[in-house]
């Protein structure tokens, strides 16, 4: 089988490879075997590579946060999974071929919705969730701001918010992402710079702005801070600028902003899988309806990895995606069938707390 590793040093492109890997050892009572799709190259994915991220990879290495693929196989002793269905991939080291893994690990998707948006499903999506329901309790008619806006993230912060109610202020690093922002559903799309707070402050007016989050750190994590109420909540969950978060000590005690981190490989690795189930089903709820989708920007077969790396790591709108050979079977053939299958669209959908 074909598996996606690091070897040796230098730029990320050129160390990356498709290469020959053995196949899975035989398949335990507890686990299942997934003939990976697709998988999207994310911003971690980049960092890890360049040894910017926790759990920096270390040379041979296999890589990749997220997967989804079709159950080909499972375990006498498993009983939440079943052949010929689709399903992410919770851990890590998933860009291959085929994966094998404890049951635990594979979370079962809609069949009926495009792998490659579902091969987006685990990280930016749960991401954005997360942040809207686990540091605010947020009303309807309230507001967020988030920096970053064009990513999965920002994007998913978008239409999430939107099904609970929530006003969004996104804010971007150019300009000519923010006509794509306002048509994606923002309420209020700027260009992250010095005007930007007093602007967002403007169109909340008298509502409630108790939530930021910050994808960017340095300097515009102060602007975030500029926008938020007092007694509000930042969420700093990425350092895309690379340097330390710009947070004045005046807005932590005569403002009393409270600051958090947020690292979903954590919260995943800590969380039940039956705490998950609802989650990723919701999420998959919404994919299927058309009320939750991320942008594609290019696709790339396996063997073009290193050519996929090199763009995703260019400005641009969208994910870079890679598919394996058992895509083009699974869209010729059982994506067919799986669409005739499909449920009808959600009238609403909760997004798990």
């Amino acid at each position: 089988m074909k598996q996606i590793r690091l070897q040796g040093e230098g730029a990320a492109h050129e160390v990356v490879r498709c290469v020959d890997a053995d196949p899975p050892a035989p398949l335990q009572p507890d686990e299942v075997r997934v003939q990976v799709l697709a998988f999207p190259i994310n911003q971690a994915d980049l960092l890890t590579l360049q040894g910017r991220y926790a759990g920096a990879a270390t040379e041979p290495a296999t890589l990749g946060l997220e997967a989804v693929g079709r159950v080909i196989s499972v375990g006498a002793q498993v009983d939440r999974l079943r052949v010929g269905e689709l399903a992410i991939l919770l851990g890590q080291r998933n860009w291959s071929e085929l994966r094998q893994v404890h049951w635990s690990q594979a979370m079962p998707v809609p069949s009926s919705v495009d792998p490659l948006q579902l091969a987006m499903l685990k990280v930016n999506p749960a991401t954005a969730a997360m942040l809207l329901t686990r540091f605010v309790a947020l009303d309807h008619g309230d507001w967020i701001v988030f920096n970053a806006a064009n990513s999965g993230v920002g994007r998913s912060l978008i239409q999430l918010a939107r099904l609970l109610g929530v006003r969004t202020a996104a804010l971007a690093r150019r300009a000519e992402l923010l006509p794509a922002l306002r048509t994606h559903g923002a309420d209020l799309a700027l260009l992250d710079d010095e005007e930007a707070p007093a602007a967002v402050r403007a169109a909340v007016g008298d509502a409630r702005l108790p939530l930021a989050a910050d994808a960017v750190g340095g300097s515009a994590t102060a602007r975030l801070l500029a926008c938020l109420d007092d007694r509000g909540s930042l969420v700093c969950y990425g350092g895309l600028q690379g340097q330390p978060c710009a947070i004045d000590v005046r807005d932590l005690v005569f403002r009393d902003i409270r600051v958090h981190g947020f690292w979903l490989t954590r919260t995943l690795a800590e969380s039940d899988y039956e705490q998950l189930v609802p989650l990723y089903r919701e999420l998959g709820d919404c994919m299927r309806a058309g009320r939750l989708q991320l942008p594609v920007a290019h696709r790339y077969p396996m063997h073009a990895i290193a050519d996929a790396i090199a763009v995703a790591a260019l400005p641009g709108d969208g994910k870079v995606l890679v598919t394996t050979p058992a895509y083009a079977e699974w869209t010729d053939t059982v994506a067919p069938r799986a669409s005739q299958r499909a449920a009808v669209p959600v009238e609403r959908v909760e997004i798990a707390p």
